[in-house]
């Protein structure tokens, strides 16, 4: 037997990959089917949706907002202009949004920029913000090119992670139940407990897979769900219990991945560089591509799943996408984990 083949038939016996049809056809919004420009999307972290329903998408060319109709582009001319080039979109509590841009932070309510903040005016490290999580107290956690730092409205913290990180460039932060921040970098993943103490994980002295971080997803079992660049998902358990997934021991399509979220019924979804995204269910695998669904780019720069169980995903430069349906399998709704 020819040995590509013989290693296909055990990646298809023992990581069976099946088809979640309902899900492959998802409604796009790009310049095309809109009218507006709303791409590109580059960013796993610039989408959010307020208390009203309203989406708020960051692109290379500005904010969108869409209520179920139509994409708006949000005026930023006057003493509402800030930088187009929004990398994040967060949503507190009091529906102010958080925009971070390639100059700075921007804090907007009510159609107008409240604040703006960068070096000159902050601790912030830098003015390149790479990504932004609100913790269950409401501090802002932002991370930059060249480490992370706090703000809790009053008072600004910095972590310089650079004495233990060859490359403190944040792309990720999660918080865990207990208090516990999760931070994805270039340079491995860092822990930090509500005092302030904190941990780097790494290649070296874990089970982590890689150290180039993407993104960091915890779900309602507190389990990490760790997207790396070169050598795929790794899943860390509140017990601490490790485990890898990559191309040759699971249905992965490659090791590049970019983003994770998991849906109502406890599917995973990842999104990956150039293979498009991959669904799991605990046990079996789909993946979806520019050849088998609708996507328009098999580059997936975020997938965020609503309340509503409605997976927006973000097509890179091709806009975005909307599935409103469940994951299948067989027929029936799948879900939990193994």
């Amino acid at each position: 037997m020819n040995i590509k083949a013989g290693r296909l038939i055990f990646l298809l016996l023992f990581f069976p990959v099946v088809a979640f049809s309902q899900i492959g056809n998802w409604e796009i919004f790009n310049e095309s089917t809109t009218g507006d420009w709303i791409d590109p999307v580059r960013s796993s972290d610039a989408f959010d949706i307020d208390s009203k329903g309203v989406v708020w998408l960051g692109t290379y060319n500005g904010i969108f907002t869409y209520e179920g109709e139509k994409w708006t582009l949000v005026e930023t001319k006057g003493d509402n202009h800030f930088n187009p080039h929004i990398n994040v979109v967060e949503i507190d509590q009091d529906d102010t949004k958080w925009f971070g841009t390639l100059w700075g932070l921007i804090e907007y309510k009510d159609g107008a920029v409240v604040n703006k903040y960068d070096k000159s005016n902050s601790k912030l490290l830098t003015n390149t913000i790479t990504c932004i999580t609100i913790d269950a107290n409401g501090k802002k956690w932002i991370g930059t090119s060249k480490g992370l730092c706090t703000w809790d409205g009053s008072q600004w913290q910095e972590f310089e992670f650079n004495t233990e990180l060859k490359d403190a460039y944040v792309q990720s932060i999660a918080e865990e139940t207990n208090g516990d921040m999760w931070i994805g970098t270039k340079s491995g993943l860092v822990q930090i407990d509500p005092a302030g103490d904190w941990q780097l994980y790494t290649s070296s002295n874990s089970e982590l897979s890689d150290n180039d971080i993407r993104y960091v997803y915890i779900d309602d079992n507190q389990t990490k769900w760790i997207a790396t660049f070169n050598r795929g998902l790794t899943r860390l358990t509140e017990s601490g219990r490790w485990k890898v997934m990559h191309t040759r021991n699971s249905g992965l399509p490659e090791n590049h991945v970019l983003c994770v979220d998991k849906d109502n019924d406890g599917n995973i979804y990842v999104g990956t560089l150039s293979k498009g995204m991959a669904v799991y269910d605990g046990k079996n695998w789909a993946k979806y591509n520019m050849k088998n669904s609708t996507l328009k780019t098999n580059t997936i720069s975020f997938i965020k799943i609503d309340e509503d169980n409605n997976k927006w995903i973000g097509m890179f430069d091709q806009g975005v996408a909307l599935s409103k349906a469940a994951a299948i399998v067989d027929g029936k709704k799948s879900g939990g984990e193994e």
